[in-house]
């Protein structure tokens, strides 16, 4: 790889450097490889695209609420700066948000999984369930149980959507 080539990226170290080294290391960025079955692979990888849902997501709440916010302005220069802050502002934030929310519930599914030796959804709604309680525990016990309660929910009905066609052959196979 050339300091030509596009994933070439330079970031100065810090400490001190041996002799006849250079002020700077090879960062290498890619595109990670999304390997479905093993998760512990990707699960600290380049280019998150949870992150960047959360800040597409972010983008379009800020953009809905700098425009409640600055209804009564005219459109003028000091509006669109506020509109684009309130922009910038939510999508971090939600950025921020999912990208933890996908590495806590990577690093749960990886643990169960390990733990357990197998890969099924109970894997899935356990990791989403944990995810929860964990991401809302500052909120007591009733708020980690509403945490939970709502990954628990959503792994269950992505479980049973990833499985609806086997459930449905299951059950043509079963009134036969």
């Amino acid at each position: 790889m050339s300091r030509s080539d596009p994933g070439f990226v330079h970031f100065p170290t810090t400490g001190k450097l041996p002799s006849g080294a250079s002020g700077f290391r090879d960062v290498r960025c890619r595109k990670p490889e999304v390997n479905w079955y093993e998760p512990s692979v990707s699960l600290f990888k380049c280019g998150s695209t949870v992150s960047r849902t959360g800040a597409a997501f972010g983008a379009m709440n800020g953009l809905r609420l700098g425009l409640k916010e600055t209804q009564n302005m005219a459109w003028s220069k000091p509006r669109n700066v506020q509109i684009l802050n309130m922009v910038t502002r939510q999508g971090a934030l939600w950025a921020n948000t999912l990208g933890s929310l996908a590495l806590l519930y990577s690093a749960f599914g990886v643990i169960i999984e390990k733990t357990r030796g197998a890969e099924d959804d109970l894997n899935t709604v356990a990791a989403g369930t944990m995810t929860g309680m964990l991401y809302k525990c500052t909120g007591g016990l009733r708020g980690a149980a509403r945490g939970g309660l709502a990954g628990l929910t959503l792994t269950s009905l992505y479980a049973l959507y990833n499985n609806w066609e086997h459930m449905k052959g299951s059950v043509l196979q079963q009134s036969l």
